[in-house]
């Protein structure tokens, strides 16, 4: 499980921000690495990062990845597509903004 798919099922039973403490930070400090497929749709490493760190919610797409949405640095909402890869976890999708299927949720 990843530790956005930990939080995201922690926090469906109560309403969005109503818990500080469930913020997630990356297993033993790591950095996601983010490949160069995440680049397709033009966003910067920096408003990856940035969404990763202050997400809103994620959901399980299938196929190993997970989809996390949370906002860029300008607070226009990112969809950021993460794998487990090569030992750690990987950026392999990102696109502003994110599409209306995971924002409905």
């Amino acid at each position: 499980m990843t530790p956005f798919a930990e939080r995201s099922a922690r926090n469906r039973t109560r309403p969005s921000g109503a818990d500080s403490a469930t913020k997630i930070t990356w297993f033993s400090d790591e950095v996601p690495i983010i490949l160069g497929s995440a680049h397709r749709h033009g966003v910067p490493d920096e408003d990856i990062r940035h969404s990763l760190d202050h997400h809103l919610d994620a959901f399980d797409v299938g196929e190993g990845m997970t989809m996390v949405i949370g906002p860029d640095r300008a607070a226009t909402p990112i969809e950021s597509g993460v794998v487990e890869l090569y030992g750690g976890w990987c950026v392999v999708h990102a696109m502003r903004p994110a599409r209306a299927r995971f924002l409905r949720r």
